[in-house]
């Protein structure tokens, strides 16, 4: 009879975020080893590469953090889920600031071509839900939904609390951040609800991008280029974007 595994699949993933938090988003197999007291062959009968590990680790980093988010984006009134589901960035990363590091590990468009293939299904649909929850909270908002309306929802939730809480991920996230997040994204939803067939405002020419990056996402602007959060863009005018992730 084989004898027990020592260590579960969860605590060499909390081994991995802990290795993360301590040696940054480039820990090796080695220091997770440290982190749990057990050896690095131990590691890889349950994880078969450092891919393997860190990309299942990124995985529930991920999850953990769409478990709040979809709560508030199901709240009854859909200004205030929007509310609390912008809040929920800063606030998640202030409470638990070792897994928002840990989300910062891969982007998801680039992670789809190179994860391992056992795990590209759900690199490929990790954020599905979340899309799909802000679609509809997108329409609870507006009603009828233009895609310059859904562009700026994808902005408001995810764009722009990103690039505010960037520079704290893994440090302390300081409390007025809060506002501020729920300010700037309150003042984009706000553009949105001008936009209609009745307003006389055209729509731009911008257009709403796939599912994107981590549990952000990207959206297309400057006439079709694309913004990965995660990724310096460069704009349809050649000048360099924001830098979201180092």
């Amino acid at each position: 009879m084989a004898r027990p595994a020592k260590f579960t699949h969860d605590q060499i993933l909390d081994a991995a975020l802990a290795a993360v938090s301590r040696h940054g988003v480039h820990a090796t197999i080695g220091q997770v080893s440290e982190e749990i007291g057990a050896p690095v062959g131990s590691i890889y009968h349950r994880f078969a590469s450092r891919e393997d590990l860190f990309v299942t680790l990124w995985l529930r980093s991920i999850r953990r953090f769409q478990v709040g988010l979809l709560a508030a984006a199901a709240m009854d009134d859909a200004r205030a889920a929007l509310t609390a589901t912008v809040v929920h960035l800063p606030r998640y990363c202030r409470r638990h600031p070792d897994e928002a590091l840990a989300m910062t590990l891969y982007r998801q468009q680039s992670l789809v071509a190179t994860a391992p293939a056992s795990l590209v299904a759900q690199v490929s649909t990790v954020n599905d839900e979340v899309e799909a929850a802000l679609a509809e909270l997108c329409a609870r908002r507006y009603g009828q939904v233009t895609d310059q309306q859904r562009m700026l929802v994808a902005m408001a939730v995810q764009q722009c609390p990103y690039g505010l809480v960037r520079p704290f991920i893994g440090g302390d996230v300081p409390l007025w951040l809060d506002d501020v997040v729920a300010a700037s994204s309150s003042a984009i939803l706000a553009l949105g609800d001008d936009i209609g067939a009745d307003s006389g405002i055209q729509e731009s020419t911008h257009q709403v991008g796939e599912p994107g990056s981590g549990p952000f996402g990207h959206i297309v602007i400057h006439s079709g280029q694309r913004c990965d959060l995660g990724t310096r863009y460069v704009g349809g005018d050649g000048v360099a974007g924001p830098q979201a992730v180092g």
